[in-house]
């Protein structure tokens, strides 16, 4: 067989072999927080702090006082909310520090929640929901 003809015939499974390789490398951060799409953080109990992370990257919850709802997206253990609000009812005697929610660190299934100074102000326990 010519060489030229051989080196022609070598290109494509060498290029399909080069894409195939890149697909093992490092993930991208949608990959990465795919653990965490559909996950339930919090207490299952109706006017307890929770939040729930959708695979379409919004979420939903509760203070423990008002409903939330908001966007999240994950980079690797770190978790950002966005767009995050919800009703403003009065509850005495209610902390409703999930409110203040600007990004959160996953360990296992503790996830330490921060305000936006970047202090914990929280943690919540991940739940099957």
């Amino acid at each position: 067989m010519p060489s030229a003809l051989r080196t022609t015939r070598l290109v494509p499974l060498a290029a399909a072999a080069l894409l195939a390789l890149a697909g093992c490398g490092s993930t991208s951060s949608a990959e990465e927080g795919t653990d965490l799409a559909g996950s339930s953080w919090g207490s299952p109990a109706a006017q307890e702090p929770h939040l729930m992370l959708s695979t379409d990257g919004a979420l939903e919850g509760h203070d423990g006082c008002n409903s939330l709802s908001g966007t999240w997206s994950a980079d690797g253990s770190t978790v950002t909310f966005s767009e995050l609000g919800g009703t403003e009812m009065a509850c005495p005697d209610v902390d409703p520090w999930l409110s203040d929610a600007r990004s959160a660190e996953v360990d296992g299934d503790t996830m330490s929640v921060m305000d936006e100074s970047g202090d914990e102000i929280g943690t919540l326990g991940r739940f099957d929901g």
